[in-house]
């Protein structure tokens, strides 16, 4: 019987997700959350590697000119801020990078992945994660999504760029 238990409890545990993976937007909405959310005003850019759809995590970079160096960078997993760190020398422009804004029309990673999926699809190109950068144009200034498409093995397999406003297609998948 004890046997059997075990069994039906390590079955549970296979079929079961670990954790919900978040997209950005609900990422940004836990930050808002906190008692850090005076930080969003300073949002720069939102980032993560190797979704499958969604990433188990999301870094946050603000402009915060309290910070060493100007930036604050924030990982947000399941809800909750895991990690802080003011990082040194890693960005150009520290604590000047653009302001990106979140609007409740903004597309979110969800619908993002989809649209990336659609396009390799009809590219015939197969991949296995995406990282994700959520950030402002640099010429329009415009809310856009750059992804990158890896194969299993880490290699790149394509990038494109798509309006954080509309959805639209800016930049068709590259395949690399």
């Amino acid at each position: 019987m004890k046997n059997l238990s075990i069994h039906c409890l390590s079955f549970c545990l296979l079929i079961m997700p670990l954790s919900a993976a978040e997209t950005a937007l609900s990422a940004l909405q836990a930050l808002k959350d906190t008692s850090r959310s005076e930080l969003l005003a300073g949002l720069a850019e939102v980032k993560s590697k190797e979704g499958v759809p969604q990433p188990e995590e999301w870094i946050v970079l603000c402009n915060d000119p309290s910070a060493h160096g100007g930036i604050r960078e924030l990982t947000i997993t399941n809800g909750h801020i895991v990690s802080e760190r003011t990082p040194m020398g890693e960005y150009a422009g520290e604590g000047d990078l653009p302001h990106l804004t979140v609007t409740p029309t903004m597309i979110d990673s969800g619908a993002i992945f989809k649209t990336v999926d659609r396009e390799a699809k009809v590219a015939h190109l197969g991949f296995d994660s995406i990282d994700y950068v959520l950030r402002v144009d640099a010429v329009s200034g415009k809310p856009l999504w750059i992804v990158q498409l890896h194969k299993s093995s880490g290699t790149l397999a394509g990038t494109m760029e798509i309006s954080a406003e509309t959805g639209e297609v800016l930049k068709p998948l590259i395949k690399k």
